[in-house]
């Protein structure tokens, strides 16, 4: 089996930042990552010619082979060989020696992802509560009687949590909670110095700063004088858009949202 040296996993609840953080951190050029000219075997040079290769929040899509991950009890050696060798093949691809990833359904497989990558380093994306749940309601609004209700994640909210709640924003606000739950409790099995979190908040006030912090925590290089990271560093922004106040809410809704994060999540241990 090949070896992957402490392959990055994003993860965090959806609608928390994930895609923002990264879309900025997977194009640090000794960086991998799923996408689909590797999934269709395009040529590397001929894909850089005629495509922007930059990372987009779709790229979870070959996690969703494994749809009873969350349920996996112990991992045999198939089934480690089998997602190892995905991620060699994406590394092989675009010749780089580490690879990243975002997904978050993969947040309720942490311990899946600790036995076949024991190694690997978790980059937690954390976001104010209210405004996590809000755009997760939002979205849901949209999509609640839709197909891509169904799909890898978001089933879990119409699936789950839809039929038994008061209200789709009840149902929302427990989903919520279900996700922080497990991930609090599976990264207690993580070591410290493989596991970071980021404030969403943080990040958009300063990405230049914090990508350096992430950088440096997952032992990846510098910017050195003319080397493509000093111009990836460059193209960075200074400041990226504060989503949190997107959305208003009516007084009642306002305080069921405040009093649930009072009472059932900020008391999560």
């Amino acid at each position: 089996m090949e070896k992957i040296d402490r392959p990055i996993f994003i993860l965090g609840v959806a609608r928390t930042g994930t895609t923002i953080i990264y879309q900025t951190l997977a194009k640090h050029p000794e960086l991998a990552y799923f996408c689909t000219a590797w999934k269709k075997k395009i040529p590397l040079n001929f894909f850089r010619m005629v495509v922007k290769h930059e990372p987009t929040a779709l790229e979870g899509w070959v996690w969703h082979y494994y749809k009873d991950l969350v349920h996996v009890k112990k991992v045999d050696e198939n089934e480690k060989k089998r997602v190892r060798n995905q991620v060699s093949s994406c590394l092989r691809y675009w010749k780089r020696e580490r690879f990243i990833n975002k997904n978050p359904p993969l947040s309720l497989r942490i311990k899946y992802l600790n036995r076949i990558f024991p190694d690997c380093i978790f980059l937690i994306v954390g976001r104010k509560h209210e405004a996590s749940i809000k755009s997760i309601h939002q979205y849901m609004l949209k999509n609640w009687d839709e197909s891509n209700s169904h799909t890898e994640g978001w089933k879990n909210v119409y699936e789950i949590f839809g039929k038994r709640s008061k209200s789709k924003l009840h149902a929302v606000m427990n989903y919520y909670k279900y996700h922080i739950n497990i991930i609090g409790n599976d990264l207690k099995s993580i070591p410290d110095n493989r596991k970071k979190a980021i404030s969403y908040e943080s990040f958009c006030r300063d990405p230049r700063f914090h990508s350096n912090k992430i950088w440096e925590f997952c032992d990846l290089s510098k910017p050195k004088p003319t080397s493509p990271l000093e111009e990836y560093e460059k193209n960075l922004p200074n400041k990226l858009e504060n989503m949190n106040d997107k959305y208003n809410y009516a007084d009642k809704d306002q305080k069921l949202i405040d009093d649930f994060v009072r009472v059932k999540i900020l008391k999560i241990k």
